[in-house]
C-alpha cells in the first residue's frame, strides 16, 4: 500500500528539515569559529606574552620591560585551562638586557624571531630538558650537533666552536659587538640564517697562513650569515654547494673563488662589499671574469650577471651580449661605475637590477630594451644621462627614482609611465612627456621641489589618482607649470591642494586654419581699402 503525503505535510517536513540544518551549520560554524579564536590567542602572565600554538600548548614570544629576570614557567594557567610552555622567542626589539633566563623541561622549541636579541647574561637549562643545554652559557642541542644560541652579551673576543658541532643555528650569533675570532670545527655542514649577522668585529674565521678558511664539508651557507661581519677575506671550499641571499653582503671582503660545486648563490650575495674587485668561478653553474660573476644557462649560451663587483675600478663596463638578463641587486653598491652600456640580447631591465648603483652616472639602452621594469635604476643617486634606446614602450614604478635627473626627455615610443617613476628627484626641472603616453601612474614626480615644466606633446593619457601631485601634505604649496595642446583636459584628483597648476595651451592662437582665416580676411580688407584710395 503506497502512502501519498499531501502539500501540506511535505511543507511541514521541508520545514523541520531546514531548521534542523540550520541548527547543524550553526553548530559547526560556532565550533570552527570558536577553534579559530583559541588558536593564536594571546594573552600576558606574571610579565611574559604567550600565544596559543595547539589547545594544549603555548609560546613564549614577548615580555615586559619591568621585568629583571625571565624564569620560563613549564606550564601557564589562562582561562582555567592549562597550557604547556612549549616554545620561546623574542618578537620585540627592546633595549633592556636581563641578568638571568631559565628554560623549562618542556620547551621543545627556542625561535629568534629578530636579530637583536634581548639575551641574559646568565642563561640555565632544566637539567630534564631533553632538547637543549648549556655550557659556559652558550646553548646547544642536547647532543651538541647544533649550537643554538651565543649571547650577544657575552664579552669574550675569541670563541672555538665544540668539534661536535655540525650546524651553526639561526642568528646564533648575531649582534655580538665583542667577537674578534671564531674557530669552526672540521664536522660544520650548515651555517644557517643570519648565523653572524651584524658580527661588526668579527675579522677571522679559522685563521691560517693563507687567511680565513671554511672547513671542508661544509656544506651550506644560508642567508645573511655573514652579513655585516669586518671579514676581510674567505676561502670557501670545494664541497660547498649552496650560498644564500646576502651571505657576505657588506663584509670587507677582496676577492672571492667559487668551488667547483656551488650550485645556488642567491641574490645579493656579496653586495656592497666595496673591496671587493675579483671574483672567479669555473664550474658547471657559474663564472667569473674580471669581477663579474655570471650564472650559466647548461642548454644555451646564455648567461644572467648576477654580481659585479663594488669594488671593480673600472669607470666603463659594457655588458656582454651573451647576458640575458641581470639578477636583482646586482650593481648594489658599486664605488667606481661611471657608465653602463647595455647589450642588443636583453629586451629589458630586470626589477631592481642595477638599484643602489651609487657611483653610476650614465646608461645606455640599445634599440633591444623595450621596457624598463619596477625599481631598475632606484636609488643610482647620480645617475644624470640616459641614451634612450629607440623602441621603449614601458618604465615601471620607482625605474628612476631617487637619481640625479636634470632634464627628462622621453622617448616618442613610450606608452606607459608606472607609479613613482620619476620621485624624489632634487634636480629634476623639466620633463617632456611624448604624444603615444597613454597612462600616467600616481604620484610621478612626487617630491621632485626643483620641478617647474611639464610638457605634454600630445593628447591628455589616463591619469592616475595624483599622477602630477608634487607637495606632500606637510609642504609649503607648489607651483607646478605644464604646456599642453589645444583640447588637453586634465583629469580629476592629477594634483593635489598643494600643487598650485598653471596650464599654457600650446598654439591655443593662432591655430593653421585659422590663421588661413586671418590671412585671407586681411587681403580683403587690404583690397577694399585700396579700391576705395583708388575711387577717392
Amino acid at each position: 500500500m503506497r502512502s501519498h503525503m499531501g502539500p501540506k505535510t511535505l511543507a511541514i517536513c521541508a520545514a523541520f528539515v531546514s531548521v534542523v540544518a540550520i541548527i547543524v551549520v550553526q553548530g559547526l560554524l560556532t565550533d570552527s569559529s570558536n577553534g579559530e579564536e583559541e588558536e593564536g590567542e594571546s594573552f600576558v602572565v606574571n610579565g611574559i606574552h604567550y600565544r596559543t600554538l595547539t589547545q594544549d600548548t603555548v609560546g613564549a614570544y614577548d615580555y615586559d620591560d619591568l621585568l629583571e629576570e625571565i624564569v620560563f614557567p613549564p606550564y601557564v594557567i589562562y582561562k582555567g585551562n592549562t597550557y604547556v610552555v612549549d616554545s620561546i622567542g623574542w618578537d620585540g626589539y627592546h633595549e633592556k638586557v636581563f641578568n638571568y633566563i631559565y628554560i623549562p623541561e618542556t620547551v621543545t622549541s627556542i625561535v629568534q624571531f629578530t636579530c637583536e636579541l634581548e639575551i641574559a647574561v646568565l642563561i640555565e637549562i632544566s637539567p630534564l630538558n631533553p632538547q637543549f643545554m648549556c655550557q659556559d652559557n652558550v646553548v646547544y642541542s642536547a647532543d651538541m650537533t647544533q649550537l643554538i644560541l651565543y649571547p650577544y652579551t657575552k664579552t669574550d673576543t675569541s670563541f672555538t666552536i665544540p668539534e661536535d658541532v655540525s650546524s651553526i643555528g639561526e642568528n646564533a650569533f648575531a649582534d655580538n659587538y665583542c667577537l674578534e675570532e671564531v674557530w669552526i670545527g672540521s664536522n660544520i655542514q650548515v651555517i644557517e640564517y643570519g648565523a653572524f649577522l651584524n658580527c661588526r668585529n668579527l675579522k677571522w674565521i679559522n685563521r691560517t697562513s693563507i687567511g680565513n678558511t671554511l672547513p671542508e664539508g661544509l656544506l651550506a651557507i644560508e642567508a645573511m650569515a655573514f652579513e655585516s661581519t669586518a671579514l676581510d677575506d674567505i676561502h670557501l671550499p670545494d664541497t660547498l654547494h649552496y650560498i644564500g641571499e646576502f651571505a657576505f653582503y657588506d663584509t670587507e671582503i677582496e676577492s672571492l673563488s667559487i668551488g667547483i660545486n656551488t650550485a645556488y648563490i642567491g641574490d645579493n650575495a656579496f653586495g656592497s662589499c666595496t673591496k671587493l674587485e675579483t671574483i672567479s668561478a669555473n664550474n658547471a653553474y657559474y663564472c667569473g671574469e674580471n669581477g663579474v660573476l655570471f650564472k650559466n644557462h647548461p642548454e644555451t649560451s646564455e648567461r644572467t650577471l648576477i654580481q659585479y663587483a663594488a669594488g671593480k675600478k673600472d669607470p666603463v663596463y659594457r655588458i656582454p651580449e651573451e647576458v640575458t638578463n641581470i639578477g636583482p641587486l646586482a650593481f648594489t653598491g658599486v664605488q667606481y661605475l661611471e657608465e653602463l652600456v647595455f647589450p642588443y640580447s636583453m629586451t629589458i631591465v630586470p626589477p631592481m637590477a642595477i638599484q643602489s648603483a651609487t657611483s653610476l652616472k650614465k646608461i645606455v639602452l640599445t634599440d633591444s630594451i623595450l621596457s624598463v621594469e619596477e625599481n631598475s635604476f632606484y636609488r643610482c643617486q647620480n645617475l644624470e644621462e640616459i641614451e634612450w634606446g629607440s623602441y621603449i614602450t614601458a618604465i615601471g614604478s620607482s625605474a628612476f627614482s631617487s637619481t640625479n635627473l636634470t632634464k627628462l626627455v622621453l622617448p616618442d615610443s613610450v606608452q606607459y609611465i608606472g607609479n613613482d617613476s620619476f620621485s624624489g628627484i632634487p634636480e629634476l626641472k623639466s620633463v617632456y612627456i611624448p604624444e603615444n603616453v597613454k597612462y600616467l601612474g600616481s604620484y610621478l614626480f612626487s617630491q621632485d621641489f626643483a620641478i617647474g615644466d611639464i610638457e605634454f606633446a600630445g593628447p591628455a593619457p589616463r591619469m592616475a589618482s595624483m599622477c602630477l601631485s608634487i607637495s606632500e601634505e606637510d609642504e609649503e604649496p607648489f607651483m607646478l607649470h605644464i604646456t599642453v595642446q589645444k583640447g588637453f583636459v586634465l583629469p580629476d584628483g592629477a594634483i593635489d591642494d598643494n600643487t598650485i597648476l598653471t596650464m599654457d595651451v600650446k598654439g591655443q592662437l593662432p591655430y593653421p586654419y585659422e590663421n588661413l582665416i586671418v590671412v585671407v580676411l586681411c587681403l580683403v580688407a587690404v583690397i577694399l581699402i585700396l579700391r576705395f584710395v583708388k575711387d577717392v
